[in-house]
């Protein structure tokens, strides 16, 4: 018998397919990140080695934004959402402990977390 919200077609079952605002929450954020990794991709590493990314990388992205938002290509309520998506992401792995010293992501201190100005 299929459990609740799923209904059983033929031999399988089928998960509903309603996509509720969880969805794009997610997928904001991970189109966040992709500009980001994207932004990252012109540091000579590659932006491959988390540890030793820092405040400057995260301000340059910023900038970056800044830049796309004053050439029409995003607007500054798109920018406002990518900020605040990357920023969720970044206290997240902070609330893990990836930017403890020796962590992954030790370069990304408590303190560094992008703001839309």
């Amino acid at each position: 018998m299929a459990g609740p919200g799923r209904q059983a077609v033929g031999s399988r079952a089928v998960a509903p397919r309603h996509r509720g605002r969880g969805v794009a929450r997610v997928r904001g954020k991970i189109n966040g990140l992709g500009l980001l990794s994207e932004y990252l991709g012109t540091r000579p590493d590659r932006g491959l080695v988390p540890a030793v990314l820092g405040r400057r990388d995260i301000e340059g992205f910023l900038h970056r934004l800044a830049y796309v938002e004053s050439t029409g290509k995003i607007s500054r309520y798109r920018r406002n959402c990518i900020c605040r998506d990357v920023r969720e992401v970044l206290a997240g792995i902070r609330a893990l402990g990836l930017t403890r010293p020796g962590a992954p992501a030790a370069g990304l201190g408590r303190r560094r977390r992008p703001r839309a100005r």
